[in-house]
């Protein structure tokens, strides 16, 4: 029988279980629920002992004789005697053929088929020898065997019902057992093949969920047309996700793709689709698959959300912006699409509306049970940093420390604005705890560098440096440091003063320019027939602050001349022979051209 209710409970069970992206997590978290303890179990029962066999020839034997003798009825009562005492399922159905046979032959046609179907509900499979028997006798053990298949098909679905009360109860330890209890009658059963397996997936159980799905799937491809397409589609969905978890993005594209060609209306599987896709870095097919999945369900903020983050990862920050607008207007208690239209506004370089937007996730999640609440406290740092906001930035990173103590950024920018307010020795701490979360960032060793040498710990600043530039070989600023901090170490190894920051002491009184204070990476935007150095961040107090550069900022070109990336820039600067005090940058900023001046000595 086709369980289409029972389906239908189970397929939105499943839906629970899907993954939604938001920020940087992880789509897919298992389904917990508390251990159950079982139920005490009662001491077991023994049968009675069977009688002693009486001395002489054993039953079967006195049956036989029985039989020989025209005896037919008693030889069927000791046979029948033979069957309830044995134990083993297929021994018992051999006594109970024997038994329906002779009452077959007495033309008690009732009482044989009764006996057969008795000892088929438990040996469906039981090898009977047909050639032994009359047609009649054989046409009734095929009849007996049908019913009582059907018999144990019914009684396997009225178990698979009761599993989806477990289910939707959490009790996912009795669930099983209902369950393969059901598929010892019918192995075959799609439903509880698909249930069982979506058990195993909501337990944490991955690899037994797979090889259920599987199973299911072998099912259908043995016998075509066995498993229902919603039960199939269902299935294929499944496999999908579990291999998408697992990173196994070539199998989990060739599972979801015979999914939404099996079942195109089914909006959760394009949107595994696209997650997957996504992730594979096929952003076009990812994009095609989001937009597929909100036709059909334009209202899914989950959708929308994954297709939003789309949107970011490739910078496309106006099409972000535009889609988490109509999400937060459809959405407004949803801190997730307040946490991503912050992210997208923070890239479009409106840090005022990213700011308003990331208070309002923390209003909305203010005890931080959804967890947006801590990344959202955690942008915020770097959203107020940005502004030159020190003291808003000390408090946002607090904030999202008090959530999640490992969070590395939070620890990194609020030593960077520990370092805004002068509070070196408070940005020296934070820094280190950064990188005893995470040692191998470049970045992190450079900040904590210059926090050094502001303490005049040179040879600190030094070794931070150098391992800036072990982990990233090519670092520039790092690079440039360490040159900055080895020549006044070597300075004050000589006995000179240290070196001012306009004069290098190996090269005779040739000036040397300060260092800008700029963390940069290249911004290629050849499509727009752009070049040049994106500003990733400023340090405060830096050269490049006093003369106003923003993150966010590129710079197209210095002194007239146009540059390709952040190494061409500062090689420029740190070659500037001093013959005057400072640069003109050209820089594009919220899409507008500007000229800046940088007094370098």
């Amino acid at each position: 029988m086709r369980n289409v209710a029972g389906l239908a409970l189970a397929a939105a069970l499943l839906a629970l279980a899907t993954p939604v992206a938001s920020g940087a997590q992880t789509p897919g978290a298992p389904v917990q629920s508390e251990e159950l303890q079982p139920a005490a179990t009662p001491t077991p029962l023994a049968p009675p002992a069977p009688a002693p066999a009486p001395a002489g020839p054993s039953l079967e034997a006195q049956a036989e004789e029985r039989y020989n003798a025209g005896d037919l009825e008693g030889a069927a009562a000791l046979y029948r005697q033979l069957a309830v005492a044995t134990s083993s399922p297929q021994e018992r159905m051999r006594l109970l053929v024997a038994a329906a046979w002779l009452e077959h032959q007495l033309g008690h046609l009732e009482d044989a088929a009764e006996l057969l179907r008795q000892g088929l509900a438990d040996a469906p499979d039981f090898p009977f020898q047909s050639q032994n028997y009359s047609q009649p006798f054989v046409d009734l053990f095929l009849q007996a065997r049908q019913r009582a298949v059907s018999e144990r098909r019914q009684h396997a679905t009225a178990l698979v019902q009761r599993s989806l009360q477990e289910i939707a109860a959490d009790d996912l330890q009795r669930a099983r057992a209902t369950l393969v209890q059901a598929l010892a009658l019918a192995p075959d059963e799609p439903f509880g093949l698909f249930n069982l397996a979506l058990v195993e997936m909501k337990a944490g159980r991955r690899d037994e969920a797979a090889a259920g799905f599987e199973r299911l799937l072998a099912v259908e491809a043995g016998h075509p047309g066995a498993v229902p397409m919603e039960v199939r589609s269902s299935a294929l969905a499944s496999l999908g996700l579990l291999y998408y978890e697992k990173d196994f993005l070539e199998d989990a594209r060739r599972y979801l793709e015979q999914a939404v060609a099996l079942d195109p209306a089914s909006s959760r599987s394009w949107n595994n689709l696209g997650l997957t896709l996504r992730k594979a870095g096929d952003t076009v097919g990812a994009e095609q698959a989001f937009r597929k999945a909100l036709a059909l369900v334009p209202d899914d903020v989950q959708v929308a959300n994954n297709l939003a983050l789309l949107f970011i990862g490739a910078q496309r920050w106006a099409d972000a912006v535009a889609l988490l607008n109509s999400i937060t207007a459809r959405a407004a208690s949803d801190p997730l699409g307040f946490l991503n239209l912050g992210l997208a506004q923070r890239g479009a370089g409106d840090r005022v509306a990213a700011a308003a937007s990331l208070q309002r996730v923390l209003a909305l999640d203010a005890d931080n049970k959804r967890g947006t609440a801590a990344r959202a406290a955690s942008y915020l740092a770097i959203v107020r940093y940005e502004q030159g906001d020190g003291a808003g930035a000390v408090a946002a990173a607090r904030q999202a420390l008090g959530w999640r103590p490992e969070d590395v950024d939070a620890w990194v920018y609020l030593g960077l604005a520990q370092q805004m307010q002068k509070d070196l020795a408070g940005a020296r701490d934070s820094l280190q705890r950064a990188l005893a979360l995470d040692p191998a960032r470049p970045e992190i060793h450079n900040n904590l560098g210059t926090v050094l040498v502001a303490l005049a710990d040179l040879a600190g600043a030094a070794a931070e440096f150098q391992q800036a530039l072990t982990i990233r070989p090519g670092f520039v600023e790092a690079q440039a440091n360490l040159d900055q901090v080895r020549a006044r170490q070597l300075g004050a190894q000589v006995g000179a003063p240290a070196a001012p920051a306009g004069r290098d002491e190996n090269r005779g009184h040739r000036r040397r320019p300060k260092s800008l204070g700029v963390r940069f990476a290249d911004a290629d935007f050849t499509y727009l027939g752009i070049k040049g150095a994106l500003v990733e961040s400023v340090m405060g107090e830096s050269t490049a602050e006093r003369a106003g550069l923003r993150k966010g900022d590129v710079v197209l070109g210095v002194d007239g001349k146009p540059i390709e990336g952040p190494q061409q820039l500062l090689r420029y600067l740190r070659n500037l022979t001093g013959e005057r005090d400072y640069v003109e940058m050209d820089i594009l900023r919220d899409g507008k051209p500007r000229r800046l001046r940088v007094d370098m000595f």
